[in-house]
């Protein structure tokens, strides 16, 4: 599958070498004190993540490649509790040509699986925990821990008044884990503290040349709300590769990091459409810098760099982690 670069340039490349360019092992700085963070997910074009609650409807080959390829390039892959539960994830990657190829460039065979969870509330039978050779950490601030597993599993307990310090949480997974470079795949309250805390760096888009609608319950039921419908991107199945099957969700399972479809819909209103970030509002809004452009089969292939918002550059106002409000801390809206 070729790609055809927009930005820079006009070069047709393969996924391989889009990502090669990356050099994301140069990202993170050896005095950097946490990882260099991505964020990846994916939209259809009016801003749907899911078609009847996958995503995987939405991609297409090339994304599948870069998807895995992206995957394959980190030290860890992050994900909240629910997504976890909701996607089934399993082993990181399954390839064993691309564990050798992280092999050779002096990677663990597989990268380190992080879970952000406030409750522990993984299920006994979840195919990560059951997997002999993944490597897991568990960022929370409770002191609990989880039944013996097959998986290795360590804990990063971060608390700051009973919630989850994301900002101290990724420090840690540095300091003890050594991990320079950090993909995240929601889901969306994830994303949306990780903003607030300031730590994201760049965000990978893969925007779909597809109509959508709101979901039938949004656009049929009278008095129920539609959903926003802002770019977002959650779980893969059918074109998507699913996680249990070794590839994980792309930015955030079913619903959210902390619940399932059901749970987001009796918050939002029946039917609403998943956003790319969900559960804390941002005073202003983050700006964005494109770096890069990529297209193949009409699909675009989007990558922002995170800058601070217009007050922060000039001086004037809080940092995103001093603009988040309490609730935007609270363990049970976090991934539990």
């Amino acid at each position: 599958m070729s790609l055809r670069r927009l930005l820079p340039g006009g070069s047709v490349l393969s996924a391989e070498d889009a990502l090669a360019g990356l050099r994301l092992e140069q990202r993170a700085p050896g005095g950097g004190k946490r990882p260099y963070v991505l964020l990846n997910m994916i939209s259809t074009a009016d801003g749907r993540a899911t078609i009847e609650g996958r995503s995987g409807p939405i991609g297409n080959r090339a994304d599948r490649e870069l998807f895995h390829g992206l995957r394959r390039s980190v030290d860890a892959v992050m994900a909240g509790a629910g997504t976890m539960r909701a996607e089934r994830y399993g082993r990181m990657i399954r390839a064993e040509a691309s564990r050798r190829w992280r092999s050779e460039r002096g990677l663990s065979p597989e990268p380190l699986a992080v879970i952000v969870s406030a409750r522990l509330a993984l299920p006994p039978d979840l195919p990560l925990l059951a997997c002999a050779d993944a490597r897991i950490v568990i960022l929370t601030p409770s002191a609990a821990s989880l039944p013996a597993h097959a998986a290795a599993v360590e804990y990063v307990r971060a608390s700051r008044d009973g919630s989850l310090d994301l900002a101290q949480a990724l420090e840690e997974l540095r300091a003890r884990f050594g991990v320079r470079t950090l993909l995240c795949e929601g889901g969306p309250h994830l994303n949306s503290h990780l903003l607030l805390a300031g730590v994201v760096d760049e965000l990978f888009l893969s925007l779909a040349p597809k109509l959508a609608g709101d979901p039938p319950a949004a656009a049929d039921e009278p008095g129920v709300p539609a959903g926003p419908g802002t770019p977002g991107a959650v779980t893969q199945s059918g074109g998507r590769p699913a996680p249990g099957a070794g590839a994980g969700s792309h930015a955030g399972g079913i619903a959210s990091e902390h619940a399932g479809a059901g749970a987001v819909a009796a918050r939002t209103g029946a039917g609403a459409a998943l956003r790319i970030i969900a559960g804390a509002h941002l005073a202003e809004p983050l700006e964005l810098e494109l770096v890069e452009a990529l297209e193949s089969e009409s699909q675009l292939f989007l990558r922002y760099r995170v800058l601070a918002s217009a007050s922060e550059r000039s001086g004037s106002g809080r940092s995103a982690s001093e603009r988040a409000s309490p609730e935007t801390i609270e363990s049970t809206s976090v991934a539990s």
